[in-house]
């Protein structure tokens, strides 16, 4: 499929079809996969960026173990390449902007936003009555302040930090519930993915079965996301 033949899909069709179309792996992806294909369509990654990774990664697994192996089955295996295309792609485009004077730079953009972040952590933690909950917030907010201090050079990365403290935040929180709360959340998860474990090798359903649980356990808890917004 060419990058022409794109043009009248939308973001997340363009890329499922293009990455199947060289893996000829399926016809659908795993919902986890529509989920890394949406994250980038919102942080802007362009879609020649995205296609041009994925076609880099695929032809690079072919020449590392060969035509015979199976190729791989989710998207996820690139990710990694997309990442590292979109901060060059973002660099060239930075190094672009600082010519047009007038505009600001994008690092002082994406400092307004963590700010943004920053503000949301704190007012949900002065909301927060259960101390457990709250100490957790607290911790919460003061690795996202300090990464805010720390922005250097390669502040692009900034994203994958907060997607960090974002699992650190959820995979403590687990912690904190009570056994029974956490088996009746896990059961739950299991039963929604039940009807399409059929169709998932073992290394994507573990991966969609993390995802679920953790929407799962936002929804039932109201807990806050830690990510940079638009």
């Amino acid at each position: 499929m060419s990058l022409i033949n794109r043009n009248n899909l939308n973001y997340l069709s363009c890329v499922e079809q293009y990455f199947l179309s060289l893996t000829k792996t399926g016809t659908a992806l795993s919902p986890l996969d529509y989920q890394i294909i949406k994250s980038w369509e919102k942080r802007g990654i362009p879609l020649n960026i995205a296609c041009n990774a994925i076609k880099r990664g695929i032809e690079s697994f072919k020449k590392t173990h060969g035509f015979n192996k199976p190729l791989p089955k989710s998207i996820k295996y690139c990710e990694n390449l997309v990442e590292e295309d979109f901060v060059n792609y973002k660099g060239r485009k930075v190094g672009a902007h600082f010519k047009q004077a007038g505009k600001l730079e994008d690092k002082i953009i994406l400092l307004k936003k963590i700010k943004v972040l920053i503000d949301k952590i704190a007012k949900v933690t002065d909301r927060e009555k259960d101390e457990k909950v709250r100490k957790l917030y607290t911790t919460v907010y003061n690795r996202t302040l300090k990464l805010s201090s720390n922005i250097g050079e390669n502040y692009l990365f900034i994203y994958t930090e907060v997607e960090k403290i974002d699992k650190y935040f959820i995979n403590e929180f687990l912690e904190l519930m009570s056994p029974d709360d956490l088996t009746a959340l896990m059961k739950e998860a299991e039963e929604k993915l039940s009807l399409h474990k059929i169709k998932m090798d073992q290394e994507a359903y573990e991966r969609t079965f993390i995802s679920l649980r953790n929407l799962l356990v936002r929804e039932r808890y109201g807990l806050l996301k830690i990510e940079i917004g638009d």
